[in-house]
């Protein structure tokens, strides 16, 4: 019998502004959807926080200031030869007006409404299903 893989846990980042509602997607070079800031995977011995706070402040160069609660549910998708699940924090950065991305990657604030986003903008499916559960009463 074939021994069975454990999910691929990553964590990723919902870094809000306020006055008006933004969010912070992120484009790596070569792909055409945006996305939270994510992808890092969760070792054995590191703790959703200290994973989530690596990846952020050395894709965007910033400090992560404060790391909320889960906000929504985990993203759960099937892989080629494994499921992945995301899990989605709520994080403040110390300045997000300072932010040095690392190489190749891009950022913009999106905004919630998307009538009043710019036009050609294409969302991996799993952000556009976590900002509708996010801002669901």
């Amino acid at each position: 019998m074939p021994k069975e893989k454990r999910p691929r846990l990553l964590v990723a980042a919902l870094i809000v502004k306020t006055h008006p509602i933004r969010f912070l997607v992120t484009q790596h070079a070569g792909n055409q959807y945006w996305h939270f800031p994510d992808g890092e995977r969760v070792g054995k011995e590191d703790s959703f926080a200290i994973t989530l706070r690596r990846s952020v402040e050395d894709d965007l160069g910033v400090v992560v200031a404060l790391i909320r609660d889960m906000v929504c549910m985990p993203v759960i998708k099937q892989g080629k030869d494994q499921q992945i699940i995301t899990l989605h924090f709520v994080v403040k950065l110390a300045n997000s007006d300072q932010m040095t991305p690392r190489q190749g990657l891009k950022y913009m604030w999106l905004d919630l409404d998307p009538a009043r986003r710019p036009l050609g903008i294409r969302l991996l499916s799993s952000t556009s299903e976590v900002l509708w559960r996010f801002v669901q009463p």
